[in-house]
């Protein structure tokens, strides 16, 4: 993975303290982990940490989250294990983290309360201001890498006249000259035929 993508990887990282928990900040997308992707390939992104700061993850090994936040991508929370060992700490933790359920606020200190939480399908908590930072950062993101495309020039009107041929009037919101003398020629028609009709003599 050449250096451009790593440091992409990490730009998607809210980065703090060794001991804390560093987020990813794109909603996950895969029960509650973080998704990247690159050429054409998606990783989980606590996988792909522990490969670019530790080391290449071995056949039948899987990452266990020490600290049990799934979007956090911190090497030193990261532990490789057989997936034995992380199915016996994953009962382990179910069965006695009840400080996790009796958490009152979120890792940035909004409170699991009132408007601001919202509960997951899976029963979980989600704290609404972190999710819509996240998603505000990640249009922002969006937005720098697809910028919007200026619109194409049209180079003729909806009656098909070409500009370059017939000319326009009024700018870019103007019109097309022959359409214009057309309209004019209409307009003298329709009021000598009512002159006529007024006065047939």
């Amino acid at each position: 993975m050449d250096n451009a993508t790593v440091m992409r990887f990490w730009s998607k990282v809210d980065v703090g303290d060794v001991d804390a928990c560093w987020l990813w900040k794109p909603l996950g997308s895969t029960n509650g982990y973080g998704q990247f992707s690159s050429r054409g390939k998606t990783y989980l992104a606590h996988r792909l940490a522990y490969e670019l700061s530790q080391s290449p993850i071995p056949p039948g090994m899987t990452i266990d989250h020490l600290c049990r936040v799934r979007n956090c991508v911190n090497p030193a929370h990261l532990d490789c294990v057989t997936k034995a060992e992380n199915l016996r700490r994953a009962k382990s933790w179910e069965n006695g983290a009840e400080f996790q359920r009796n958490k009152t606020h979120c890792v940035a200190g909004h409170p699991y309360s009132g408007d601001n939480l919202r509960i997951c399908k899976s029963g979980k908590r989600a704290c609404r201001t972190c999710e819509r930072r996240y998603t505000a950062e990640w249009r922002a993101r969006q937005r720098i890498l697809n910028p919007p495309k200026p619109p194409a020039p049209k180079l003729q009107c909806r009656n098909g006249h070409l500009y370059a041929e017939h000319g326009r009037i009024g700018g870019d919101r103007g019109g097309c000259r022959q359409c214009a003398r057309e309209a004019t020629r209409r307009s003298r028609a329709r009021a000598k035929a009512l002159q006529q009709a007024a006065d047939p003599t």
